[in-house]
C-alpha cells in the first residue's frame, strides 16, 4: 500500500545509501531556489 502524498510537484527517488547520490541531491537542492522538486529515498516507505 502506498501512503498518501501531495501530487503538486515532481519527486525525485534517489538511493539514500549512496554517497554519490545523496553528494548530487543535495546539489540540486542547493540549487532548486523555487523548491519545484521533492526528494525521496528509496528506503523510504514511500519510495
Amino acid at each position: 500500500m502506498v501512503p498518501p502524498f501531495a501530487e503538486d510537484r515532481p519527486i525525485v527517488v534517489f538511493d539514500g545509501h549512496c554517497a554519490l547520490c545523496v553528494g548530487r541531491i543535495r546539489f540540486v537542492m542547493r540549487c532548486d531556489r523555487d523548491r519545484r522538486f521533492r526528494f525521496l529515498p528509496a528506503q523510504s516507505a514511500l519510495g
